[in-house]
């Protein structure tokens, strides 16, 4: 009869088939930049080359990046268009306010994904480009 393993020796084992359960998703190469609108396009401009500098973004994440900045377009060209309407009230400004604040949730489910909030930056992952970790224990 064998001894039993530790808890601490389970979990640096990890699952005998974790391999099987998470296939190697490890995609290489820059997303390409898609046609945006002004706020969107400066959004990516901004932060998809700090993510792809971290290993965050890669050419597989090219539809939700698209995505992120659509949604800060949609956010930022509604505001734009609200700040210029002189008399807005009642149900008007209601749904305008409704919709802006629909755009700014899509907008920031997305950025956690990548890391773009306080919160979110605590539990993304990220190797700079060609980096290697080396063993982990050495």
């Amino acid at each position: 009869m064998s001894a039993a393993k530790s808890l601490t020796l389970k979990l640096l084992e990890g699952h005998p088939n974790q391999a099987a359960l998470r296939p190697n998703m490890q995609a290489t190469g820059e997303p390409v930049k898609p046609d945006l609108g002004p706020h969107g396009s400066a959004l990516w401009d901004e932060i998809v080359p700090q993510l792809r500098e971290q290993g965050i973004a890669t050419s597989i994440d090219a539809g939700a990046l698209e995505s992120l900045c659509f949604w800060w377009d949609v956010f930022k060209s509604s505001q734009d268009k609200l700040a210029a309407v002189e008399d807005i009230t009642g149900t008007d400004a209601s749904r305008a306010m409704n919709f802006i604040s629909k755009a700014f949730d899509n907008y920031r489910r997305l950025a956690q994904q990548f890391g773009l909030t306080a919160q979110a930056r605590n539990s993304v992952s990220s190797a700079p480009v060609g980096d290697d970790a080396g063993d982990f224990f050495s």
